[in-house]
This record gives structure tokens, C-alpha cells and sequence, in this order.
């Protein structure tokens, strides 16, 4: 077998080892009921001139994270990263989250950058999100750099450091 070969195999199997990894992480996660889209009638009298309160937005977050620094097949790093805390990585993931739920348009310039790949599974805002990430194409080039942080390996915990990123 040719060496393109091989690494299209090692290609292959390392994209269905995240596909099964994806939906095992995805069935784990209890669902919860929709919610309502229209708010329930006021009441009348003195409860209905009460202005009802705001719901604070889900800022959490939960990603599984999986980097292939050189490629797939050439060794990997796994991590949890549960927000809060806040953390840069958190703070990424809440305000992109959508580029974790869908591909860049394209058309997509060549710019490969480097061989590095990552798979993202979780739930950001209460929304599950599952992303292949490379750096094959000026779209993946692009989404890589803006989810950066979230792609970046954190650094082991260090002595008294209740860190909630884990590294697997």
C-alpha cells in the first residue's frame, strides 16, 4: 500500500473513531424538554401589572476535546472543558458557538497550515455542537484561529489549582 494510501486509511479510522466517540458522548447527555415558545397567559389583577423576570442566558458549557497535533494517527490530546469558571477557552466557546455547529462558507481558498486536527463534542448554552476542525483550506484556516483557545491544549493543573479543564 502506498503511503497516501495509508494515511488516507489512518484518515478514515481516526474520522469514525470521533463519529462513534461523538455519538456516545451525544447519547450520554440527558435531554431536557423544549421550552415554551409563547410565555403563558398573565394573569389579571394586581400579580398581572408585575413585570415578569428576565431569564438569565445559559452560560455554560461542557466541550469534550480531542487535538491531533501532527496529523491523525501521530498521537493525540483529550480534555474536558466545563464553564464556568470563565476561563479564555469558556469565553470563546459562548460567543462562537456557532462556529462549532456549522462549516464557513466557501468557496475556500487553498492555505493549508498545518496538519493539526480537532474534534469538539458537547453543549455550549444548552445547545449540543460537534465540529471537525482542521487546517486544510483557508475556511478551516479561519475557523481554527477564531476557536483557538478552545482548540489549544490547556496546561496540566499545577499543585492547589481547582482547574476544571481536564486533560485526559
Amino acid at each position: 500500500m502506498s503511503s497516501s494510501g495509508g494515511e488516507r486509511l489512518v484518515v478514515a479510522l481516526a474520522s469514525i473513531t470521533c463519529m462513534v466517540a461523538a455519538v456516545s458522548y451525544l447519547s450520554a447527555i440527558p435531554r431536557t424538554p423544549p421550552r415554551p415558545l409563547i410565555a403563558p397567559p398573565a394573569a389579571d389583577g394586581p400579580a398581572a401589572q408585575k413585570a415578569a423576570p428576565t431569564p438569565k442566558p445559559d452560560l455554560t458549557a461542557t466541550l469534550s476535546v480531542t487535538l491531533w497535533p501532527n496529523g491523525p494517527g501521530r498521537g493525540r490530546v483529550s480534555w474536558t472543558l466545563e464553564c464556568p469558571p470563565m476561563t479564555d477557552a469558556c469565553k470563546t466557546a459562548l460567543a462562537r458557538s456557532r462556529l462549532l455547529r456549522a462549516e464557513l462558507p466557501g468557496p475556500c481558498r487553498e492555505a493549508r497550515t498545518g496538519k493539526a486536527e480537532a474534534v469538539v463534542v458537547g453543549r455550549v448554552s444548552g445547545t449540543h455542537v460537534a465540529a471537525w476542525l482542521d487546517r486544510r483550506d483557508g475556511c478551516g484556516v479561519t475557523r481554527w484561529q477564531r476557536l483557538l483557545p478552545v482548540v489549544t491544549a490547556p496546561s496540566p493543573p499545577s499543585g492547589g489549582d481547582q482547574s476544571r479543564q481536564k486533560l485526559r
